[in-house]
């Protein structure tokens, strides 16, 4: 629907692209933001002759892989690193306020918008822009049929819409914006974003799907809208709730739940073994401005993320990034979202990120091809993310962190005593 509203220049038509895959990215995982893109995106290049073209079609669906992962950095729930820089917020300063839902985009979403316009801007100096590169025309008729074959909006797409603006609300909503002291304070002040996303989940689990509603109410909303035709077309047993166990079971990346876990057990390791303590003394040698410290642990994250999962590379330096900052009297937690954004500047290898795992297994990305347009937005990326945390997070963090102490042990089974101790 995005492309088929972003006229018929191609530089538009790229850019409603890269915009539903960053934009998506903020609330689902940027591997599943980019498979959903991938069929359009594909139907497009179809169109689009390789003869004169040179590497066009790849730099296509790169700019389409790299705009998710962008997007993974503006919201806690983007992707895991967000959601363990979190985590280690609560256990690191317990005491604390901590950093809410909307403190977290306020330092994440510009820094992100940023990215974006940066993979779009090479994108269209090197493949649109450049001399003597041939016009690629826009059939823009192909976006509008394929927007009018949409079915209509479904009684169930109403249903996980509705819950969805509820969740994103609550989670904004959760922490202290302000004089208002956030609707946890006095309900639930344990409840984490991970804690609050299961309660809106569950009532799927007991909504009735459209055609388990009696018929008077289907004819209320809209027979055609009631037909749950997912199911059907699968040719299974027609369901009865919005979301079941069976959906789940099939559906649901459990790679990604063993993952987080697996990273916290990889950090704790690394703990227990001294291997972070030692890490840890040399981060604290670094001398110098406040900019070189940054940008060396934004290139050792990065750097590790290229071989590494982003949530085990979180895993393993967060500890060691917060308690290196605070032995060396720098903020600690403006040094941990640093460490946390630089997770997602993985754009360099095909296993860096599940976006080029996708875009790569389609055969039309060549791995040369990726590694050096990779490493392009890498660098550009590490230049941006450092100015960005060296001179902008202070700023934004600066009057709610700037009194944190060290590193808490409690809560924690011991990190801090292993990095200092």
């Amino acid at each position: 629907m995005v492309a088929a509203g972003m006229g018929q220049r191609i530089e538009t038509l790229v850019l409603g692209f890269m915009i539903s895959a960053w934009f998506l990215s903020f609330w689902i995982s940027n591997t599943a933001t980019t498979l959903s893109l991938l069929p359009a995106a594909q139907a497009f290049l179809e169109t689009v002759p390789r003869e004169g073209h040179g590497n066009f079609h790849a730099a296509f669906l790169l700019a389409i892989a790299f705009s998710a992962t962008a997007g993974g950095i503006a919201t806690p729930v983007g992707t895991p690193p967000n959601a363990i820089f979190m985590q280690q917020m609560r256990d690191f300063w317990p005491e604390e306020e901590g950093v809410s839902f909307l403190m977290f985009m306020a330092a994440a979403f510009p820094l992100s918008l940023l990215l974006l316009g940066l993979i779009w801007l090479g994108f269209c100096v090197g493949f649109v822009w450049w001399k003597d590169t041939p016009r690629v025309e826009v059939d823009r008729q192909l976006f509008i049929k394929r927007r009018a074959s949409l079915p209509k909006f479904s009684y169930e797409e109403q249903v996980v819409l509705l819950v969805a603006l509820v969740l994103i609300t609550l989670w904004f909503t959760a922490s202290p914006i302000n004089s208002f002291p956030g609707w946890t304070a006095h309900t639930a002040p344990r409840m984490d974003i991970g804690s609050i996303g299961i309660m809106c989940t569950l009532p799927l689990f007991i909504i009735p799907c459209g055609c388990a509603l009696p018929q008077a109410l289907q004819r209320v909303l809209g027979t055609s809208r009631c037909t749950s035709s997912t199911a059907s077309e699968r040719e299974a047993e027609l369901p009865r709730f919005v979301l079941d166990w069976g959906a789940v079971r099939q559906k649901f990346n459990f790679d990604l739940l063993l993952s987080l876990g697996g990273a916290n057990m990889i950090g704790q390791g690394t703990i227990e073994s001294g291997l972070a303590s030692v890490i840890a003394e040399q981060l604290a040698r670094i001398q110098g401005p406040y900019l070189g410290y940054v940008a060396v642990i934004l290139f050792v994250t990065s750097l590790t993320t290229e071989f590494v999962s982003n949530a085990a590379t979180m895993g393993i330096l967060g500890p060691v990034v917060a308690a290196s900052a605070s032995n060396s009297g720098r903020n600690a937690v403006n040094a941990l979202l640093g460490s946390t954004f630089a997770c997602s500047f993985s754009f360099a290898l095909p296993t860096a990120s599940g976006p080029n795992i996708v875009v790569y297994g389609t055969g039309q990305v060549k791995l040369l091809f990726l590694m050096r347009i990779g490493l392009a937005v890498e660098l550009g990326a590490l230049m941006i993310g450092t100015l960005w945390v060296s001179f902008a997070v202070p700023i934004i963090l600066g009057p709610t962190t700037d009194g944190y102490g060290p590193p808490s042990i409690e809560g924690i089974g011991g990190y801090w005593r292993a990095l200092v101790g």
